[in-house]
């Protein structure tokens, strides 16, 4: 089963990116091996993005895991975790005083 739907609306799911800027990270995805399933639709109008059971590949992990700028980010949401994990102790032992 394919769903479809406009680009516009894809776009609400990546904060701070433009259309444009999800349309081409995402073409750069599919043609670069890393991801399956993504379909575009042009016309005059408008992009329309798709998907039939989108998936990562091999290729798009190795990616993940290696790449410099990936485990850059894999240790930021390791220190936010952290971080939010600290301040819910924090706020708890607080709240049984």
């Amino acid at each position: 089963m394919c769903f479809e739907f406009p680009l516009a609306d894809f776009c609400n799911l990546f904060s701070g990116l433009t259309g444009r800027q999800v349309e081409c990270i995402l073409e750069r995805m599919v043609d670069d091996g890393h991801i399956k399933g993504i379909i575009f639709k042009r016309n005059a109008l408008e992009t329309k993005v798709g998907w039939d059971r989108p998936r990562i590949t091999t290729a798009g992990l190795e990616y993940l895991l290696t790449d410099p700028m990936m485990k850059k980010a894999r240790e930021a949401i390791a220190v936010a975790d952290y971080a939010a994990g600290y301040e819910a102790i924090k706020s708890a032992w607080r709240d049984q005083k």
